[in-house]
């Protein structure tokens, strides 16, 4: 009954390709289940190729922030790609099927950059004033990703707002919880959105470098 009542959707409401809209139905061999043939051709991973191996900006740019620091960040796409529309469709629709897909895209990704495999995966969490109006989605990409990988999931920083007395404007601060349990592991930070510098280094710095083995956060567009 259950391949009835898909079928019968799918009928009333063929499924479209996210980027583009045309309709998926006819397209057998799509590579990427949310995009066309065509659309799918232009999804490509970023590389480290003239990419800073710390924080992955362009080698073009300024002096790198985190080549002192215990972390290092990667990301998957650019802003230009396809993804885009999965990001913005995961917003309004927070289903374990396109959850799934940032995990699988994730997992490509990790393969790609040669990042060591986490034995523990966590998020940057949102702060409780942000938890009033959205849900995390970092925190259910991470969860997939964890089963996926068959690796725990933890939540191991708090975040909150503060005031910058210079600029006078609220930024984001993290603070770990407990260097406990993260003993020589490798730990793989969850973030959907491009974070900044000055939290990149605040992150960083919460972590005991003598503690763990490796620390990557991964931002999936940038």
């Amino acid at each position: 009954m259950e391949t009835l009542v898909k079928q019968a959707l799918d009928f009333l409401y063929p499924p479209v390709c996210l980027y583009c809209r045309s309709c998926l139905l006819e397209e057998k061999n799509k590579p990427f289940n949310w995009f066309c043939q065509n659309c799918s051709i232009l999804i490509e991973f970023l590389t480290f190729e003239d990419r800073c191996h710390y924080c992955f900006e362009s080698l073009n740019k300024h002096e790198c922030a985190l080549k002192t620091e215990n972390l290092k960040v990667f990301n998957c796409f650019d802003h230009k790609s396809p993804v885009t529309e999965l990001v913005k469709s995961f917003n309004y629709n927070k289903s374990k099927s396109l959850a799934s897909s940032f995990a699988a895209f994730i997992v490509l990704q990790l393969n790609q950059l040669n990042i060591p495999s986490p034995d523990l995966i966590s998020v940057l969490p949102l702060t409780w004033q942000e938890k009033l109006f959205r849900d995390d989605l970092n925190q259910i990409v991470a969860e997939e990703l964890s089963f996926f990988l068959k690796v725990p999931f933890q939540k191991i920083l708090k975040a909150s707002f503060v005031t910058d007395v210079g600029s006078k404007r609220n930024e984001i601060r993290f603070a770990l919880k407990s260097q406990n349990l993260l003993a020589k592991k490798n730990i793989l930070l969850i973030s959907l959105s491009k974070r900044t510098r000055e939290e990149w280094v605040n992150i960083s710095r919460q972590f005991d470098p003598h503690n763990i083995r490796n620390l990557h956060l991964m931002q999936f567009l940038v």
